[in-house]
Formats: C-alpha cells, sequence, structure tokens
C-alpha cells in the first residue's frame, strides 16, 4: 500500500469540524489510525495518507487532542513514543521504505537479485548486476548445507 484516500462520510461532532486544504503524511513507523467511527488502518513505514478535515476530527480524543498535534514535533514524538512514527509530505524520493537488516529489506534484495537473473545475458545484465552490488553488496546464496551424525542420520 502506497497511498491512501479514505474519506468517511460523517465525523463526530460535525460543528466542531476545522478548515483546512487537506494534506499529505508519510509513515516512518507502524501507527493505527482512526479513519471512520468504527474503521481503523495500520500504515506502515512508506506508506502515505491525506489528512482531510474529517480525518483530523475522527482523531481528537475527547479532550480535543490529536496525534496530529505532534506532527511537526519530532522531538515530541520521540518524548511519546520512543520514535518518530510520522511527517508532513508525501514520502522523499530515493528514502528506502525498508529498514536494512529488517526481513521486509532482505525480500527486496532476494527479489532484485532473482530478477537480475532472469535478464539475458549482455550488457543490460552486467549493468544491472553492478548496480546491485553497489546498492547491496554480494549477492544472497541460496547454498544449504546438510550435516550428518555418525550413522547416517540427518541432523
Amino acid at each position: 500500500m502506497t497511498r491512501q484516500e479514505i474519506t468517511p462520510q460523517t465525523a463526530p461532532g460535525s460543528e466542531g469540524i476545522r478548515a483546512f486544504e487537506p494534506f499529505t503524511v508519510h509513515f516512518l513507523a507502524p501507527m493505527t489510525v482512526r479513519i471512520a467511527d468504527l474503521n481503523s488502518h495500520v500504515f506502515v513505514r512508506g506508506d502515505e495518507f491525506t489528512i482531510t478535515p474529517l480525518i483530523w476530527a475522527f482523531s481528537e480524543d475527547r479532550n480535543g487532542a490529536s496525534w496530529l498535534d505532534v506532527l511537526d514535533e519530532p522531538a515530541l514524538q520521540l518524548a511519546q513514543w520512543g520514535v518518530v512514527r510520522f511527517a508532513r509530505g508525501p514520502w522523499p524520493n530515493g528514502k528506502p521504505k525498508h529498514l536494512p537488516g529488517s526481513p521486509e529489506a532482505d525480500e527486496k534484495k532476494a527479489e532484485d537479485w532473482a530478477a537480475v537473473w532472469d535478464l539475458p545475458y549482455g550488457e543490460v545484465r552486467n549493468a544491472r548486476r553492478a548496480e546491485l552490488r553497489a546498492e547491496y553488496g554480494t549477492p544472497p546464496t541460496a547454498i544449504m548445507t546438510l550435516g550428518f551424525e555418525p550413522g547416517g542420520a540427518p541432523l
């Protein structure tokens, strides 16, 4: 999922909805966001979401506080959650959506290398291999070593 356009039909206390131009936020860490009366959505790193006046109204608690109150305050997000969860604007170009060393990043690396081996031999394949070596280092190996204990039974 890359971009969400969710616009609920009704909002709680619609008479107190703020008026502003919708804007986009991107998520740096998982976060559950209320998007309707009984619906929420879990956004993950790399997702983008358009904040409308109705979404802001759904984000407010009974005291009027919202997770969006700390949108432009990374230090307050760190103090509140221990991590910066979201920021204003679309996902930055060129910034990886997966954290290095995460299972998702390892899966992407394996997929990218598998796609290279499907290319026909030649300059295109060699150029793509050079790009992947610069980005990831050596390709992942698919070698499995089986051990046997004395007597021939597999470990």
